[in-house]
């Protein structure tokens, strides 16, 4: 016994489909932009945290910073090297 659809859900199933590859497409930029914005953030705490230099807080966010640094740069070389 074969099920068919109607013509009406095919069309539902193929406007699904090409949804979901024109999101596919548009979130490739956004994670990488986002990969970015967490590096520069990264940057941007270890900076202050070396101006502070004394105490828990700095060495804190030092590590926080470091941590952001690292997890960035690493998705966006993930999401570049996925497009290749």
């Amino acid at each position: 016994m074969r099920i068919e659809l109607p013509s009406s859900a095919l069309g539902l199933l193929e406007r699904i489909r090409r949804l979901g590859d024109r999101l596919r497409s548009v979130g490739q930029p956004v994670t990488s932009s986002v990969s970015l914005l967490l590096v520069v953030a990264g940057i941007c705490v270890v900076t202050v945290a070396y101006l502070l230099q004394y105490g828990v807080w700095p060495a804190l966010m030092a590590v926080w910073g470091t941590f952001l640094l690292v997890f960035g740069t690493t998705w966006y070389l993930v999401v570049r090297w996925s497009r290749s």
